[in-house]
């Protein structure tokens, strides 16, 4: 992501699910429908952002374009990434980055000593962002994504937040 595209990251709205459950189709092939997202959304439990072009004159795409989401939750002192994605003609820029840069930053503001996430052991992209961003494997769930058939990596990240926690005896 270069320095004049501005982007702007902000809480996933009920007029944001059509495009978000579009992008999760054309990315994901066990994609969420748009029930789920609706549900997601409604329960208020998850931590949904959207990733669009920042101001009109800095826009690079149209004016309240989706270019990426992110879905996490918080859960006591665990976040856990759900779901994240960039359009693919925005993929490899830095957004995937700034949006999970965001989600951590968030998650150890809330407390989170822990940020797991599971991955397809083939998505080497992904998990290279992760790893890059100071997750490690802790756990491989055989053959558990099944279009294609293909393991899960459970990733996860220690915070800082939890750092602070460790005390010596």
């Amino acid at each position: 992501m270069t320095e004049e595209q501005k982007i702007h990251i902000r809480p996933m709205e009920q007029k944001d699910l059509a495009a978000v459950a579009a992008l999760e189709a054309q990315i994901f092939t066990e994609a969420w429908s748009l029930p789920l997202w609706e549900e997601t959304l409604k329960s208020g439990r998850y931590d949904c952002q959207i990733l669009e072009p920042d101001k009109p004159e800095d826009r690079r795409e149209p004016a309240g374009e989706l270019m990426g989401y992110l879905c996490g939750q918080i859960i006591l002192d665990e976040g856990e990434l759900h779901r994240i994605a960039v359009r693919p003609d925005l993929q490899h820029r830095g957004y995937g980055q700034a949006l999970l840069t965001d989600f951590l930053t968030r998650s150890e503001r809330a407390g989170a000593a822990n940020i797991l996430l599971e991955v397809r052991a083939g998505n080497t992209p992904a998990i290279a962002l992760y790893t890059k961003n100071g997750f490690t494997r802790i756990a491989l769930r055989k053959n558990y994504y099944k279009n294609p058939k293909e393991d899960a990596l459970i990733l996860e990240k220690q915070t800082r937040s939890s750092l602070r926690n460790i005390t010596t005896a």
